[in-house]
């Protein structure tokens, strides 16, 4: 999209060869203005066609900042991903790396379970130590 000085400059070289009247010329500037509309009717309006260019201007300066500010903080947020950031690896929870989950694996006895519980030792692996 253009700039909106560059839309002005255009606007009032076209406007100083036309015969509209300011209310014409005022009505046209401001619907001509994709970037800006939206912003500048929640403002209250200038009833002269120069005080709606310099707000129109104000207003266009203000959302090139804001567009610059996102990007740069879109910028600083993918070069420095926050730990538990969107794709982070989840942390590992102690597992064994050497031994994988057997999803087969008989069921404890209910005799083996207390002696494990009783003993401190591992319900899954029988080992000491990580529990």
């Amino acid at each position: 999209t253009r700039s909106e000085s560059d839309y002005t400059i255009e606007f009032r070289t076209l406007a100083s060869s036309s015969s509209w009247n300011d209310k014409a010329l005022w009505d046209h500037f401001l619907h001509g203005s994709e970037r800006i509309k939206d912003e500048i009717y929640s403002l209250e309006l200038p009833t002269t066609l120069d005080g709606l260019i310099e707000l129109a201007t104000r207003v266009d300066f203000h959302l090139t900042l804001r567009s610059q500010h996102l990007r740069t903080d879109t910028m600083h947020e993918s070069s420095d991903p926050s730990p538990g950031a969107k794709g982070a690896t989840p942390p590992r929870l102690g597992l064994s790396e050497e031994e994988p989950m057997q999803i087969g694996r008989a069921h404890l006895t209910a005799r083996e379970r207390r002696h494990r519980i009783t003993n401190g030792l591992c319900l899954y692996c029988a080992e000491a130590g990580h529990v």
